[in-house]
């Protein structure tokens, strides 16, 4: 009985602040946006006339209310939920209500929406056939089921181990295509269950399209892949950059210093999940890379 008080106790402490935090943060980017107008991009003020009108959201536009009603017809098979993507079965984490699994794949497909920042790849930089891919970040597999077919081979990579088995049965009828791996990819070793990209010699000689989304640890993935980014003269990237506050600028700055070309996403995030969301409050969200395609 004391437990279950106590975490009522947190549950509603925790409420109380997370209110009164995105509060004062509201009051902040309200001034923010006054005060610095003038200089201002049109990109910028849509984001912030956006979150005037209908507050924070990760993606401030409207196109992301497209996904509100999206439903996808969620099975159970092997004992996992699943639902069909790309006209392929997804598989979930075991437990995931029909609910839970409508909302995950909303927010994905929110993510890779043509116009979100968050999106990986664009018509003109996408893999490609003679393309391994290293899905670094893979989660449930959205990004190497999209690609699967139109690219040489994958190696994936997810520390979580909830997404073994998903991952296990959405990919059954690909074993000859792809690779998945459980562990940690950084750049120094510290135990058996991590390993740096610089370990993996077909990563040397092949042309590799590399995606990363790792929860703020992408510049740990990158040093740990340096001797391959001497060698290989075929890399292109697709990276998560929002995870922290100048993220994009630290990556930016890391491709500039290896001479490696660039662009950044269009349109921008509000990443509220961060509590350390300061000015200029936007991020960008995916840079992209290559040291063989100009931007």
């Amino acid at each position: 009985m004391i437990k279950i008080f106590l975490k009522k106790i947190y549950v509603f402490f925790h409420s109380v602040l997370k209110k009164y935090r995105m509060k004062n943060l509201k009051i902040k980017v309200s001034n923010y946006y006054k005060e610095n107008f003038s200089i201002l991009s049109l990109e910028e003020r849509e984001a912030f006339d956006f979150f005037l009108y209908k507050g924070f959201y990760v993606f401030p536009y409207s196109w992301c209310d497209n996904y509100n009603s999206l439903k996808f017809r969620v099975g159970i098979n092997r004992g996992l939920p699943c639902a069909d993507v790309f006209g392929k079965k997804m598989f979930f984490k075991k437990g995931w209500s029909e609910l839970q699994v409508n909302s995950y794949l909303r927010g994905i497909y929110r993510e890779q929406d043509l116009n979100s920042p968050h999106r990986y790849i664009t018509d003109y930089f996408h893999p490609i056939k003679e393309d391994l891919v290293l899905d670094i970040g893979v989660a449930e597999g959205y990004f190497s089921l999209d690609v699967i077919n139109n690219v040489s081979k994958i190696l994936a990579f997810e520390l979580d181990n909830t997404w073994d088995e998903p991952l296990k049965q959405t990919f059954k009828d690909y074993a000859q295509k792809i690779e998945i791996f459980n562990f940690k990819v950084t750049d120094t070793i510290k135990s058996i269950s991590e390993r740096k990209i610089d370990d993996f010699s077909i990563c040397f000689t092949m042309p590799i399209f590399v995606k990363i989304d790792v929860e703020g640890d992408e510049m740990k993935v990158l040093n740990g892949m340096k001797e391959i980014l001497k060698i290989n003269k075929k890399v292109n990237f697709t990276i998560a950059c929002y995870h922290y506050q100048n993220q994009a600028q630290e990556i930016a700055d890391f491709f500039k210093s290896i001479n490696f070309k660039y662009e950044f996403s269009n349109n921008f995030m509000f990443y509220v999940f961060d509590k350390n969301l300061k000015e200029p409050f936007l991020r960008r969200g995916v840079i992209r890379a290559s040291n063989y395609i100009d931007f």
